[in-house]
């Protein structure tokens, strides 16, 4: 949905299976320039399109998380090679956009064009049009969508700039717009560019200043860069830098979450998501892709899925959707998933998303589960408090 047209390749059913491999939120992609394609005029089908993609997604149970998205900036900025603004809000912009496989390496040219940058400091320059544009769209999608109950929150996807000088003012902004609009939402915050992993250090800066508004989430991207150059992970760093996030967040005071990863060693990174008890987002579900095409947006090619609807660097899993405790330990190991929690009572029922219905062993003797959702749910619950274990094992 990068590139016109922007609501093409999409039917209702293609949130169907979702569910099934427990799937319960999804960051849906909202593009600036096709919603503001010319300077205060709006795209009202594509407005009521979007709207109509987080309504489906509620009949199914999915959460949504508005992700307002840009990669580069713009397709009219950065060679061609970007995503996302409008055309009008570039500096100096293109006359055509490009987005063919030549923009492969487009995060380098990101980091390296002057236009880009200049772009996003128009953005974050105070009294600037378009500041003052983006603010005004920011508030057009949060009347959209505010009686729409499944919405999450409101994401900026992988900004460019200071946090201090640049993101937090704008941040705060968005935070003022939906305490006086939506104040159930949550806004989802980005260090600049996600801060991906090269280094110790990398994922998230020692010492953000913390936002002096409240209700958010600290949700930086995961990606390690080894990877995303040599194909390969010469040096773990998976465990320090998650580790760094999580201590961000907790002298912050808040919830974290993993707001985007998608590249190998998923397997190691879903053992790291499940040891920090983490929600995490993974990069892409792309309906309309095609061995040729791909994900269609700069050679690109992270849907989940291949061309026999097979998966592909992704898993149905289990795990722990509900929690009525604090929980202890969770993963998988031995052909099995083992969830232990301090039970409490008062909590109600502990809820595990299952792949199919397994063999369930638990302990101590008072805990009780049972299938709901045809299934594929685990659905627990005890008259006791302190450690309890529930394990399950597919059926030989």
């Amino acid at each position: 949905m990068k590139v016109p047209p922007f609501t093409s390749g999409f039917r209702a059913s293609d949130l169907d299976p979702l569910p099934k491999w427990g799937i319960n939120a999804i960051r849906l992609l909202f593009i600036w320039e096709a919603a503001e394609p010319k300077e205060g005029v709006y795209d009202r089908p594509y407005l009521t399109w979007y709207k109509n993609v987080v309504k489906e997604a509620a009949k199914r149970g999915i959460y949504v998380l508005v992700d307002i998205h840009q990669d580069a900036y713009s397709r009219f900025a950065t060679d061609g090679c970007g995503a996302g603004f409008p055309d009008w809000t570039v500096a100096a912009p293109l006359k055509k956009p490009d987005n063919s496989d030549a923009c492969a390496p487009w995060g380098l040219k990101e980091l390296t064009d002057a236009q880009t940058k200049e772009s996003f400091r128009s953005l974050y320059a105070p009294g600037s049009k378009v500041r003052a544009r983006f603010l005004k769209m920011a508030e057009t999608l949060v009347e959209l969508l505010n009686d729409c109950p499944k919405v999450l929150g409101y994401d900026l996807n992988e900004p460019w700039g200071d946090w201090d000088s640049d993101l937090l003012p704008l941040y705060a902004d968005m935070a003022g717009i939906l305490q006086k609009k939506d104040p159930q939402k949550i806004l989802f915050l980005e260090p600049s560019l996600g801060r991906i992993s090269i280094a110790p250090g990398l994922t998230v800066s020692p010492n953000l200043t913390r936002p002096t508004f409240d209700h958010f989430i600290l949700a930086p991207h995961y990606y390690d860069i080894q990877t995303l150059i040599f194909g390969k992970r010469f040096v773990d760093f998976t465990r320090s830098e998650v580790g760094k996030i999580q201590k961000q967040a907790s002298k912050w005071n808040v919830p974290w979450a993993i707001g985007e990863f998608g590249v190998e060693p998923i397997e190691a990174q879903y053992a790291e998501w499940d040891r920090h008890f983490v929600s995490n987002f993974q990069w892409s579900y792309t309906p309309d892709w095609t061995p040729e095409a791909r994900d269609h947006w700069n050679a690109e090619d992270t849907h989940i899925l291949d061309s026999e609807g097979k998966f592909r660097r992704f898993r149905v899993k289990p795990f722990a959707e509900r929690i009525a405790g604090m929980p202890k330990t969770a993963g998988e190991s031995g052909g099995g998933y083992s969830l232990t929690w301090d039970n409490d009572p008062s909590q109600g029922t502990t809820v595990l998303f299952v792949p199919s219905s397994p063999e369930i062993q638990t302990s101590p003797p008072e805990l009780r589960c049972r299938y709901v959702q045809n299934g594929q749910r685990v659905e627990c619950s005890s008259p006791l408090a302190g450690t309890h274990t529930v394990r399950i094992r597919s059926k030989s």
